[in-house]
């Protein structure tokens, strides 16, 4: 929030688990908690001491790098973050196969305040997803039109079938 009040660049990135839940199903809460610590204490390593990290809830993180890095390559800081979260990770009973994906938004430019940054991080996030998951996505405007217009489409269909004016022709 200091970067959004004083005007200063910053990012926010919001990373996502791949694969956490089978983890959670396959090994239980009890490994899916100690994942979720061996993950923060890698993206600690990879991010350093300055970093901003937090926990959104379930397989979510949000990072804003040290300001030192705002200058730098966000799609690169995520690709690192992305490669330190990949493969084999060591727990009490066994091994988890992991991955991650991470949207980014550049602050200001992509959010004057914490809810547009969010939205922004989080369009950039769903768009990496959309594109194969395990890589890292900076926001662009066009992104937020093609959810709205996807969005747009399934309201448009929703009504079309409530209103039954949805057909279906076979050739």
């Amino acid at each position: 929030d200091d970067c959004l009040r004083q005007g200063t660049a910053s990012s926010l990135m919001l990373i996502d688990l791949d694969r956490f839940k089978e983890v959670n199903d396959s090994l239980g809460h009890a490994a899916g908690d100690e994942l979720l610590t061996r993950v923060a204490k890698r993206l600690r390593e990879a991010l350093g001491p300055q970093a901003f990290i937090a926990r959104l809830g379930g397989d979510e993180f949000a990072v804003i790098p040290p300001r030192g890095d705002a200058g730098q390559d966000m799609v690169q800081l995520g690709e690192t973050i992305v490669e330190a979260l990949t493969g084999p990770i060591d727990l009490a009973n066994g091994e988890a196969f992991v991955g991650a994906t991470v949207g980014v938004a550049n602050l200001p430019e992509d959010g004057s305040t914490v809810d547009d940054a969010m939205r922004n991080a989080d369009l950039a996030l769903y768009m990496a997803k959309e594109a194969g998951r395990g890589r890292a996505m900076v926001f662009a405007p066009a992104y937020a039109q093609a959810v709205e217009q996807r969005l747009d489409l399934g309201r448009h269909l929703r009504h079309a079938v409530d209103a039954g004016t949805l057909h279906a022709h076979y050739q």
